[in-house]
């Protein structure tokens, strides 16, 4: 994207401190999940390092390409995982949901629905699981499809 994830940053921190549940939807199903990725709101281009370089009387090498990139000014490191930025570690998520059926455009509107349904039946189901003796009602978990 043009930013870091501001919103993986808040989804790491949370996670960590275990004051939300959190869960990931889909994936590799053999590969670790991770809650979050590079630190949000400050990326930059080699056109902008060039510029920054020129105030500094330095010459920065342009890359050779016809790719639009750009990188992240900040280095964000996990509370938890303390030796790697938060980009290389997978901090899996509280609860793992196995669920690929995402809705697409060919699809008919009534499968889209009838998997969505069953995407919130699992989420409802594993936060019945992580809450028991609890009614899924008072948990925010009625679901209308």
């Amino acid at each position: 994207g043009l930013c870091g994830s501001t919103c993986a940053t808040f989804m790491m921190v949370i996670n960590e401190h275990r004051v939300a549940t959190t869960a990931g939807v889909g994936g590799i199903s053999e590969f670790t999940m991770a809650v979050s990725s590079f630190a949000g709101g400050a990326v930059s281009n080699m056109d902008v390092m060039g510029r920054i370089g020129e105030l500094a009387n330095r010459s920065v090498p342009q890359f050779s390409t016809s790719a639009r990139w750009q990188f992240t000014w900040y280095e964000l490191y996990s509370q938890v995982y303390t030796n790697s930025p938060v980009q290389f570690v997978m901090q899996p998520p509280t609860v793992r949901i196995p669920w690929w059926d995402f809705p697409h455009p060919t699809m008919p509107a009534g499968q889209t629905e009838q998997d969505l349904a069953r995407l919130y039946s699992l989420a409802v189901g594993e936060l019945i699981r992580l809450n028991p003796g609890s009614d899924a009602g008072s948990l925010g978990a009625d679901v209308y499809v």
